[in-house]
């Protein structure tokens, strides 16, 4: 069986964090909900993107 990539696990981690936020900090849960549904919607727009380089490191550009 492979290993995850590194991105799968930067994605289930980021899913891991929101499902313990969800449980036991609900306002900041929904805060983050709704900046997301502002994001997606145009409302702001994204000043920062994480993108992996060389196969090695994250980056934020």
């Amino acid at each position: 069986m492979s290993r995850p990539s590194i991105e799968d696990q930067a994605i289930q981690t980021y899913h891991d964090n929101i499902d313990y936020l969800e449980k036991h900090q609900p306002r900041l849960f929904k805060q983050l909900s709704d900046f997301e549904v502002a994001l997606d919607k145009g409302f702001y727009e994204e000043k920062y993107e994480l993108e992996y380089k060389n196969e090695c490191y994250f980056d934020v550009k």
